[in-house]
């Protein structure tokens, strides 16, 4: 009996730690999948499941994730065809990749390879050299969208977006803005409209500048209402809306022809929106729908998911044209630090509040009226 109570005490210690280090992998497997949506490449771990992410060959072989991990976030020192030998120690080292890769692989299960090459990786690594050096490893076509919403209970409620184009921009743009960050003071610190004073004009001013000399891979949506025209809840509201900018928003860029056919769109939603669990699964459920009646070129909605606008670049910045065109419509005869950033926000990136559609590609606005 006693021996008894004692290996039941044993398998309840096993089933506990079992139980713990399983909660801390979903725990890092859910802040990994954040970071990736929010597109935050501060560590290397996000990096490597970027690659993996938009390079599916990629997931099969640690050659081909090593030679697109250099090419994308090491190009001044790998050209993508050769390593000059006294940059070969600049270089992340593989075998630091190839740990984050197993780590995502085996421990989240996300971003698998297939079935034959986890059996028999190593001779698959010898026959992808050749593949590899011919640059077969094409990437997903996947276009993400941020977005933020301003004035939900002033006169005018307005949703905000900013759409990254082609994944590979993603990484690029991102690491822009950290640098500038950087030069600017501002590391690490989150760029928020309702923050701007005096002292910051001209920083925020040439924060705009630095979006609209990288517009030519971006585009931005936003949908406007007037809160007295709408009978619903806050949160159907937002819904709604929500469903309105991304459904329209992809039907503008296919008709643009800046979606590519069989691409597929991730959503990241601030995460202080009203929107609960059961609102985004409705919401997503409702854009598959339309895209699939209107077969926009089989673009296809892959996810949508909640971010801390700390950690996303891109939710600030759709943050600023919610609140510039929300600040704009809701005081349009207020003055100072705010005023100013609204109207050079508005004017530099060819935002309008006067029409519903615009002859820009770039950018467009849907204006819901009763």
């Amino acid at each position: 009996m006693e021996d008894s109570t004692v290996m039941s005490t044993e398998l309840n210690d096993s089933e506990a730690k079992e139980l713990k280090k399983q909660t801390k992998i979903e725990k890092e497997k859910k802040s990994l999948i954040e970071r990736l949506e929010a597109g935050n490449f501060k560590q290397l771990q996000t990096k490597v499941a970027y690659i993996l992410n938009i390079y599916p060959e990629s997931r099969n072989s640690d050659i081909t994730l090593a030679w697109k991990y250099w090419e994308t976030y090491q190009s001044t020192i790998f050209n993508g065809e050769f390593i000059d030998k006294k940059d070969l120690f600049k270089l992340e080292r593989q075998t630091n990749i190839v740990r984050a890769r197993a780590k995502i692989q085996n421990e989240y299960r996300l971003f698998m390879a297939n079935d034959e090459i986890r059996r028999f990786r190593i001779k698959a690594e010898l026959k992808m050299v050749d593949s590899v050096r011919s640059d077969v490893a094409p990437a997903i076509k996947q276009v993400h969208v941020f977005s933020d919403e301003s004035g939900k209970n002033q006169d005018y409620f307005v949703i905000g977006s900013v759409w990254v184009l082609k994944a590979v921009d993603l990484f690029i743009f991102s690491q822009k803005i950290d640098e500038w960050k950087s030069r600017n003071g501002l590391t690490g610190r989150e760029i928020h409209f309702k923050k701007i004073s005096n002292g910051d004009v001209e920083r925020i001013k040439k924060f705009i500048d630095l979006i609209k000399a990288n517009s030519s891979y971006l585009g931005f949506k936003y949908i406007t209402v007037k809160n007295s025209e709408l009978r619903r809840s806050q949160s159907e509201k937002l819904r709604k809306l929500h469903e309105i900018l991304i459904s329209k928003g992809v039907q503008h860029e296919v008709q643009s022809n800046r979606i590519s056919e069989n691409s597929i769109i991730k959503v990241a939603l601030d995460d202080e929106s009203s929107l609960d669990a059961i609102a985004l699964e409705e919401l997503s459920v409702c854009i598959k729908n339309n895209l699939e009646e209107s077969n926009s070129k089989n673009v296809r909605l892959a996810n949508i998911i909640t971010t801390s606008s700390h950690l996303s670049n891109f939710v600030q910045i759709a943050d600023l044209i919610a609140s510039a065109i929300g600040r704009t419509l809701n005081e349009p005869d207020t003055h100072g630090a705010k005023k100013e950033v609204a109207e050079y926000l508005l004017r530099e990136l060819s935002l309008t509040i006067s029409d519903e559609y615009l002859d820009s590609d770039m950018s467009v606005r849907f204006d819901i009226r009763k």
